[in-house]
């Protein structure tokens, strides 16, 4: 159970999940010690796919702040016993943060087609918390919560729906 300092206090970050990829270090990140009244800065070199999710995430307007918990940022990686402890959390981490991003990489051309299909996919039916599952109150398709029903889907969306879940990420 996490205890807050104030009872009012929510969480006010977001969180990223991401793939490492590899482990070359490509990029570096300024970071800035803001409760320390010089703002000190330190550099962590970080992996190409986080310095373009990162990148990726940068708000528009230089004014704007955004909080972002990284695991590679946030848990000290040469500390074994603190990258163990800080892992071990990392369930309650995310469910803590106010929103979670999930960067599965670059999109490719079949990308869109996975996308739409899963969005759709995912209206037709619903899943209880005892792992039961039935027609969404919406769907457009009442059958396709049956396990016997065969989806309507071509060998090119199949092949999309297969690329997709093929990425690191979901490994």
């Amino acid at each position: 159970e996490v205890k807050y300092l104030c009872p009012n206090d929510e969480p006010v970050f977001e969180a990223l999940s991401y793939a490492w990829g590899s482990t070359n270090k490509t990029g570096t990140v300024f970071v800035l010690d803001t409760t320390s009244t010089f703002s000190s800065a330190g550099e962590i070199q970080i992996t190409e796919n986080l310095a373009c999710a990162l990148r990726h995430l940068r708000h528009a307007e230089s004014n704007h702040n955004r909080v972002l918990w990284v695991d590679a940022i946030c848990i000290n990686q040469a500390d074994l016993s603190e990258r163990n402890a800080q892992v071990a959390r990392m369930g309650q981490i995310f469910n803590l943060a106010r929103t979670t991003i999930f960067r599965i990489g670059p999109a490719t051309e079949s990308s869109p087609l996975a996308l739409s299909t899963l969005e759709y996919l995912g209206c037709q039916f619903e899943y209880t918390r005892d792992n039961c599952h039935l027609r969404s109150p919406d769907a457009k398709e009442p059958e396709w919560w049956r396990n016997s029903v065969k989806l309507p889907y071509n060998d090119t969306t199949w092949e999309a729906l297969n690329s997709l879940f093929r990425r690191p990420w979901f490994e």
